[in-house]
């Protein structure tokens, strides 16, 4: 349980990072309700992320204790990696996409 606990602050903290520059493009614009859409976008995406990233270490852990020693799941990393750098990617084209306006 605190593995989750670490891992979903760390997330969160990756993705609010990240998403800074379009939470004071959207405020000075006045665009409250979409800074507010995206912090709960990436609220959820970190908790997907975490979910990921937890089953994924119980799997190996079962696996290794089955007796395989060759247990590795880069599947989760990658879709993880995709996952938080798309919302990254999103949220940083539409600040900029914002700021133009």
């Amino acid at each position: 349980m605190a593995t989750f606990f670490a891992q979903l602050v760390f997330d969160s903290a990756v993705l609010f990072i990240f998403s800074i520059p379009l939470i004071l493009v959207a405020l000075r614009r006045g665009r409250h309700a979409q800074a507010r859409n995206f912090l709960i976008a990436g609220a959820i995406v970190a908790l997907v992320s975490t979910t990921i990233s937890v089953s994924s270490e119980r799997l190996v852990e079962l696996c290794f204790k089955a007796g395989n020693p060759g247990c590795q799941d880069f599947g989760s990393a990658g879709f993880r990696m995709l996952l938080m750098g798309g919302y990254i990617v999103v949220a940083l084209i539409e600040a900029s996409l914002i700021a133009r306006d």
